[in-house]
């Protein structure tokens, strides 16, 4: 979902082509097509390029909000019920089957999607992001210049950005952030810092309501609790 944002907002907001039909300037045609043993389809070539509004718009409405609403609804829930598992085995399964419902859309289109739309996904080439060639073009003196002023003139925090690996920072930090929220939502703290369950009560209505469930939406309890922390 993150890397969906980042690429609607990355993508320039007019029409382009993400197709073209790429002919090697290095040798004849014939010849590059038989020593690389290349087809016709090897020289059409899919890229990621500009996009109109109305197009953005649409994939917004209809992949990337569904993508956030699955992942605001399981993450929640699946870390909840990981946290309510106690042996080791089951806490492994579990978030097995959790990956597994978070994977779906990736399976869906891999078992639904026609072989012409898989081969246009699978050889997609990424959007440039920026333009080397005024590197390309430089003298090694103009070289060595930049880079001591540009890489050699960081800071230590500048430097360490770029080691970090951020995903695993992002992975821990939501994790401790879900954490605690569990301890915040089902269990108080005693005069002696440990935390304990909160008193347990049943709903005051067994109806079935998937949003609810999705959403970890507490129904409404009766006031007399079914179980109690004992001491």
């Amino acid at each position: 979902s993150i890397n969906l944002m980042v690429l609607l907002w990355t993508v320039p907001t007019q029409a382009e082509s993400w197709l073209r039909y790429e002919v090697p300037d290095w040798a004849e045609k014939p010849d590059a097509k038989d020593l690389q043993g290349w087809s016709e389809l090897d020289l059409v070539k899919f890229q990621i390029a500009g996009m109109p509004l109305g197009w953005k718009l649409l994939n917004g409405v209809l992949v990337l909000v569904p993508k956030l609403v699955l992942w605001l609804a399981l993450v929640p829930s699946g870390v909840h019920y990981l946290m309510e598992t106690a042996g080791i085995v089951d806490v492994l399964v579990n978030a097995m089957a959790l990956t597994f419902v978070l994977d779906i859309d990736e399976l869906l289109f891999a078992q639904l999607t026609t072989v012409a739309t898989r081969h246009v996904m699978e050889n997609m080439e990424e959007l440039p992001l920026f333009d080397i060639s005024t590197e390309e073009e430089e003298e090694d003196d103009e070289v060595l210049e930049r880079y001591q002023s540009e890489e050699l003139a960081r800071g230590r925090w500048a430097k360490l950005a770029v080691v970090l690996p951020r995903r695993l920072v992002t992975v821990l930090v939501l994790q401790m952030l879900f954490m605690i929220t569990y301890y915040v939502r089902n269990c108080e703290r005693r005069e002696d810092g440990s935390w304990v369950s909160k008193a347990m009560h049943l709903p005051e209505d067994l109806s079935f309501r998937p949003a609810q469930l999705m959403f970890g939406i507490e129904p409404r309890s009766e006031k007399i609790p079914f179980w109690t922390m004992p001491g």
